[in-house]
């Protein structure tokens, strides 16, 4: 079975290398980072007893669920944050995206790992 915080060391192994890289690979990171923390609470819903969250409107439903949970809001806070810095990414190439946007997400997607590894 696939390990999703991979993707989380993958994307610090690339904001780790040369700062010169191409904007291309700030892009890649902040991806990579978001879905690793995407997935993580996805599957941390499941195994807290949410029905399988698939199929439309799930990065909505996932979100939907942390914020059910009262110890979980700033993890959606932050889970939705990321969103909107992943969709800059994937989506927009009229407004450049920066090293500094990507080390955002790493940051963030570490702490939502973190938490949800500390919640009961």
């Amino acid at each position: 079975m696939f390990e999703w915080n991979d993707y989380l060391e993958v994307a610090r192994g690339l904001l780790a290398s040369s700062p010169t890289l191409p904007e291309a690979t700030w892009r890649t990171v902040a991806s990579r980072a978001y879905y690793s923390a995407f997935h993580k609470c996805r599957e941390f819903l499941e195994q807290q007893g949410h029905e399988p969250i698939r199929g439309e409107r799930v990065h909505a439903r996932v979100l939907e669920g942390l914020r059910q949970r009262s110890d979980m809001e700033l993890t959606a806070l932050d889970l939705d944050r990321m969103r909107g810095k992943r969709a800059h990414a994937d989506y927009n190439s009229a407004r450049e995206f920066h090293r500094s946007d990507a080390q955002v997400i790493v940051t963030l997607a570490a702490e939502v790992k973190q938490r949800l590894v500390n919640s009961p």
